[in-house]
């Protein structure tokens, strides 16, 4: 994504809409866009937690009749990435070129289960 903003020739993507510029483009002085460019090489190591899962079932409540059960669980997919990576997820393929991703989603499920 970078090397797609950092460039003086490049003010309009090809569909002709105008382009946001970096800041960084002020002092990278690149004059056209250099998308193999050694410049942009980060560490993307990360530490990442894809889910998260707790529950609890409570045993013979014997409201109605015996053997009755009932379960709570709480899922989070995507809790947390520990990284020093600048873009949007280090967990990328595309040969290693973060262009056109979206971010993993965080995403809460609350769960219920009731035996009668």
């Amino acid at each position: 994504m970078q090397s797609n903003r950092e460039s003086y020739n490049t003010t309009y993507d090809p569909s002709g809409f105008l382009k946001n510029r970096l800041n960084s483009a002020l002092y990278t002085d690149f004059e056209n866009v250099r998308y193999r460019s050694s410049y942009y090489i980060q560490e993307a190591s990360f530490l990442k937690m894809d889910n998260i899962s707790l529950g609890y079932t409570f045993e013979d409540l014997g409201l109605w009749k015996e053997n009755q059960r009932a379960r709570v669980s709480f899922t989070v997919e995507n809790p947390f990435v520990v990284t020093d990576y600048d873009g949007l997820d280090p967990e990328f393929g595309n040969d290693g070129i973060d262009n056109n991703i979206y971010p993993n989603p965080r995403i809460f499920i609350l769960g219920l289960s009731f035996n009668f």
